[in-house]
């Protein structure tokens, strides 16, 4: 068999014998002696750039290590939300480590023996950090940074890999461009700063893609054993971070299925007559090329390398932690996917690629225009439709395709996270640094007038150079409004307490935002994107601060201080002795203090008794957990704390004096989910509460 642009020749496929001229002969038996495997398409671009050079190279990486670190210190200087999400999962996971749990299986709440529920991977870098800077020690703002190692050494190498990538595909001018605004878009802002296993299982997401790229797409001549076992090492961490390898098995492997699978080189099944003929090339073809990926992966040797990892971890998770592991497993992994159960996740309104195209703003911009200048380079003046539809076919998945590789990295990533039905939009965060490649490639072709100087590509080009305008005027405009008039009027509230030094930061708003702005006429005027790409970023930055500071629910109620403030003041107080916190997990008061309390609420019911049969001093609480165990009376209306409970809010006066001696409380209740004010209770035994339990249930933070 011979293989020439892309057509089989000279071999019997399926009932046809195909000649050199590509015309069936034959109906004979289906054989293909003796040939070959199936070629995998190897994706061309046009780099207009020579080699890489070491000096530049260095510049564009201090480039993009600064504006993640101006993203990060614009985050780190804004009220604290650690307390948020899922947070402390990972941070209490890690602190049982510390405190002699299992670092096999670590727990998340002692007292009840439950098991984390994300893998190893995370626990395991934030425990040696947290070792090794003796964050127990440290001020409440460097454990912040301490608890974020692994998402802020993730994220650096996201945008590295991202850079590599585009610059390998595209060139230079396109690398830093997608790494600029991959590091400013939307979502980003959160999640760089966020302690969750996300950003870390993006990395090794990627670390895979650009190691599996290097043994099919663009293959390396010699010793590829290197890129194989960096394939499969990543595939290895990305399975202790988050999925246990389903999860990245079906992004990467889905990947490089579509790309190799799917791409040009299917001329033979047009030269066969019959839908059954057609139907047998094509599953003949497709088997040759899937055939050819396995042995170029070395799928074989990799599956074997995970099991071998997997399966002794799993047996000493299961050895450890028994039934409560089983009820873990049954969580992620069951309750996730069919979401049935007694606590399936609720998934997020509205189709996955809406959520992509917002939380990836503005690279979204340049991105969605990419998909349609790919096709108008083979567009032509032809009026025939079915000649347009082949320009936009092979646009979009022939071999000289830019927007090929992206797009099923894009395609893998919302498949997989569409199926579980707990769907939340941060689980796209893998395929962002792919909009950023479509983004980077789009900037440079709209520079090209030769190609794009009118029609669509006109278009496209003037609402790409518009954002850095929309960006940096609005921001410039919402920042001069705070200053002049802001908590005067409704529609423009001020957080009650302003991080030092956000007021003057906030005076620099609106110069950024006309920075951008300018940035943005240069573009238009000069008719070069790199100046909109500048002021996309200089724009974000301003948003970024302006929604850490200013919008979010954590700047407008500032729950976190709050519980550092307490946590600060109850730890010298409380020392080395044991204490009890009948607290929700989420409010964090052990994370800070760098140990556990054991939890008296499970079951309400015996929370009292537990309380008196118990040796602890300690009670670290608040007014929604004195509810859960009875410590209430009847509230009046002039009673401040009214939780929403069962969608409507009624008036309760807590009474943790029932329980000892209230030391100190809160400054300030904390809004979240309506916890109310914090207390250290110095416990009085016989403890008897006035009334019965209440059960709260799931109070949701939304606005009344």
């Amino acid at each position: 068999m011979n293989y020439i642009n892309g057509t089989l020749t000279g071999c019997q496929v399926g009932p046809f014998r195909i000649s050199p001229d590509g015309k069936a002969l034959a109906r004979t038996a289906a054989t293909c002696d003796n040939a070959p495997p199936m070629r995998l398409p190897r994706f061309v671009t046009d780099l207009s750039e020579t080699g890489p050079r070491s000096r530049r190279t260095a510049l564009d990486v201090l480039l993009l290590l600064g504006v993640l670190a101006a993203m990060v210190a614009i985050r780190w200087h804004a009220p604290v939300y650690t307390q948020d999400y899922a947070q402390f999962l990972q941070i209490n996971a890690s602190i049982d480590e510390i405190n002699g749990g299992s670092w096999v299986l670590p727990t998340i709440e002692p007292a009840r023996n439950e098991p984390a529920h994300k893998p190893q991977l995370y626990a395991w870098i934030l425990s040696v950090t947290m070792l090794a800077t003796g964050a127990e020690d440290a001020s409440p703002a460097v454990m912040e940074l301490i608890f974020r190692t692994p998402t802020l050494l993730s994220a650096a190498g996201l945008l590295l890999l991202t850079y590599g990538l585009a610059r390998r595909w595209y060139g230079r001018g396109v690398g830093l461009a997608a790494g600029v605004l991959l590091a400013t878009m939307l979502q980003m802002n959160k999640l760089v700063f966020l302690a969750t296993t996300d950003m870390l299982l993006a990395f090794w997401i990627t670390w895979c893609i650009w190691a599996a790229d290097r043994l099919t797409f663009h293959p390396v001549k010699t010793r590829r054993w290197p890129w194989a076992a960096a394939l499969w090492a990543g595939m290895i961490m990305a399975a202790i971070t988050k999925g246990w390898g389903i999860v990245n098995l079906a992004v990467v492997g889905g990947w490089v299925a579509f790309g190799g699978c799917l791409g040009s080189g299917f001329a033979a099944t047009a030269r066969v007559e019959g839908l059954s003929s057609t139907a047998g090339v094509t599953v003949r073809l497709l088997w040759r090329r899937a055939w050819a990926l396995m042995r170029r992966v070395r799928l074989g040797w990799g599956v074997l390398a995970m099991v071998a990892v997997s399966v002794p971890l799993w047996w000493a998770m299961l050895a450890v932690g028994g039934e409560q592991f089983r009820q873990t497993v049954y969580f992620e992994v069951v309750q996730r996917l069919t979401g049935e159960g007694e606590h399936a996740p609720d998934a997020v309104r509205g189709p996955a690629l809406a959520h992509l195209y917002y939380n990836t703003l503005p690279a979204a911009i340049f991105a969605g225009g990419a998909l349609f200048l790919a096709p108008l380079r083979r567009w032509g003046a032809s009026a025939d439709r079915r000649a347009k539809l082949k320009a936009v076919l092979r646009g979009w998945l022939g071999r000289r395709s830019p927007v090929a590789l992206p797009m099923w990295w894009i395609v893998t990533v919302v498949i997989a996270f569409s199926v579980p039905a707990g769907f939340r939009p941060d689980y796209l965060l893998p395929c962002y640094p792919a909009m950023a490649l479509l983004a980077g490639w789009s900037m440079r072709e709209l520079m090209r007038p030769d190609r794009y100087g009118r029609g669509v590509g006109l278009h496209l080009r003037r609402i790409c150079q518009a954002s850095p305008l929309v960006i940096g005027l609005g921001m410039a405009t919402t920042a001069g409004l705070y200053l002049a008039v802001g908590g005067e009027v409704d529609w423009l509230p001020l957080p009650d307490a302003m991080p030092p030094g956000s007021w003057t930061m906030l005076a620099a708003v609106p110069m950024v935002g006309m920075s951008a702005a300018a940035m943005g006429v240069a573009g238009i005027v000069r008719k070069h994107l790199a100046w909109s790409v500048a002021g996309c970023v200089a724009g974000m930055l301003a948003v970024v601060f302006c929604y850490s500071h200013l919008w979010s629910r954590q700047a407008r109620t500032g729950d976190g201080e709050v519980i550092i403030a307490f946590a600060e003041r109850a730890k010298p107080i409380i020392g080395d002795e044991p204490f009890a916190n009948a607290a929700t997990l989420k409010m964090g008061v052990d994370a800070y203090m760098g140990r556990f309390g054991w939890d008296p609420r499970q079951p309400r019911e015996q929370a009292v008794a537990k309380l008196n049969a118990s040796d602890v001093n300690w009670l670290v609480t608040c007014d929604r957990m004195l509810l859960e165990i009875g410590a209430w009376q009847p509230g009046g209306a002039k009673t401040s704390y009214r939780p929403k409970i069962g969608g409507t809010r009624k008036p309760y006066d807590t009474a943790p004096e029932s329980l000892g001696r209230v030391v100190f409380q809160s400054c300030e209740p904390v809004e979240m989910e309506d916890w109310g004010r914090m207390y250290l209770i110095e416990l009085r035994r016989p403890i008897r509460v006035p009334a019965p339990c209440v059960t709260t249930g799931y109070i949701s933070n939304e606005a009344d």
